[in-house]
């Protein structure tokens, strides 16, 4: 629970066609410790909002793909991620981990092209590109190690 000055207020509900996705750190294995010792990304959170103009953000805590298909269902568009840029923990066993374990507690979030070269030329390691919003008629897709589209669900951790 907190509470955000409403001009540094980003939404799940921005995000554009053509936008660049990107995450914070790194994804996956979280249940090895990770959860119970994270360092919630604040810092890093008021950084961007301060330097770019984000269109949507929300952290990850349910898993990449369910956090991403919250996005996605409130700005009401598509996305194609990219699994050779997912960043994975060192404790992540397989992709999967990352797509929909969950309690990685990092930043999901998008931007414009011109606003990620921005980002991208700071060369901050930690905030990575992962793919792009797109129409909504195009779904959540995912372009695997070997080239091949595979649709996805935004699935995740079930809380219930």
């Amino acid at each position: 629970l907190g509470v955000v000055e409403k001009k540094y207020l980003v939404l799940r509900k921005g995000a554009k066609i053509g936008d660049i996705i990107f995450v914070s750190g790194s994804l996956g294995g979280a249940i090895f410790n990770k959860h119970l010792r994270f360092i919630p990304r604040i810092k890093e959170a008021r950084f961007l909002v301060k330097n770019f103009k984000l269109n949507a953000m929300i952290d990850i805590s349910d898993g990449l793909a369910q956090d991403l298909g919250h996005i996605l269902e409130a700005s009401r568009t598509g996305a194609v991620i990219y699994e050779t840029l997912i960043p994975l923990s060192k404790q992540a066993k397989r992709l999967n981990d990352a797509l929909s374990a969950g309690e990685d507690f990092e930043l999901l979030f998008t931007m414009s092209l011109d606003e990620a070269k921005k980002l991208l030329n700071k060369n901050l390691k930690i905030f990575k590109p992962i793919g792009e919003i797109v129409d909504k008629k195009y779904g959540f897709r995912l372009i695997d190690k070997k080239n091949q589209e595979k649709i996805l669900k935004p699935h995740g951790f079930s809380h219930f």
